[in-house]
């Protein structure tokens, strides 16, 4: 357990093996923290966690406290899980290419989550990811809520780009949120690419516009306020 500081916000710390902690008292103010390999970092209430960014690059970040939140600038993840009761947010953008989202908590990107990367991006658990700000998107790859009931809301502008794939749960437990301030714009490739939400619930309370491709529907959609529109 780790109760003194990181600090400098030009460095780098990695954590690259062994179970870590940032215990009471602890402090990460470094430019970028990479949890790296086969590391266990674990995140305990009382900790002071604020990197300028952090990168989950393989091993596992958690937030252990329900009631707790750390932030870091901006993020990415690559492979390696993001978990934990508790929630990692960002006050700017976070980059998703690979790996696992999982357990209990909420993950809130404050500045554009961005969905990239031909590997599979999994949510797990009863995790919620929230895009709560900024202007994100999904170019390439699968999306994946799991079996637990793990929930995607969008509260800000998410353009799904590119061509035919899915977000998919194996439970049909899993839901898909565009909230009254949230808009989604598809434009694909082309008239013949197609998005499939084949989640148990998708609601739409914000716009969903349909610029360019089909989105299709496999279970439930639940239209409560705002609009789809076909442009």
């Amino acid at each position: 357990t780790h109760n003194g500081s990181f600090a400098g916000a030009g460095g780098t710390v990695r954590f690259t093996g062994g179970i870590q902690a940032l215990g009471p008292g602890a402090s990460a103010t470094v430019g970028d923290l990479e949890v790296a390999v086969t590391a266990i970092l674990n995140v305990d209430p009382a900790a002071n966690y604020q990197p300028g960014n952090t990168d989950i690059t393989g091993g596992a970040l958690n937030v252990t406290g329900a009631a707790d939140t750390i932030t870091s600038g901006t993020a990415t993840q690559s492979a390696g899980t993001l978990g934990g009761a508790g929630t990692f947010a960002t006050t700017g953008s976070f980059g998703w290419t690979g790996g696992t989202m999982g357990d209990t908590g909420t993950t809130r990107v404050g500045g554009g989550l961005t969905l990239s990367g031909a590997t599979t991006k999994l949510l797990t658990g009863t995790r919620t990811l929230v895009q709560s700000g900024g202007t994100g998107g999904w170019s390439l790859g699968q999306f994946t809520l799991g079996n637990g009931g793990a929930t995607f809301r969008n509260e800000a502008t998410w353009n799904i780009t590119g061509g035919s794939r899915q977000i998919s749960d194996t439970s049909n437990t899993g839901r898909c949120q565009n909230a009254a301030a949230g808009t989604i714009n598809v434009a694909l490739t082309g008239a013949a690419q197609t998005i499939t939400i084949a989640t148990g619930t998708v609601d739409n309370e914000g716009l969903i516009d349909v610029a360019l491709g089909t989105l299709t529907f496999l279970d439930d959609f639940q239209q409560t306020a705002g609009a789809l529109r076909l442009s």
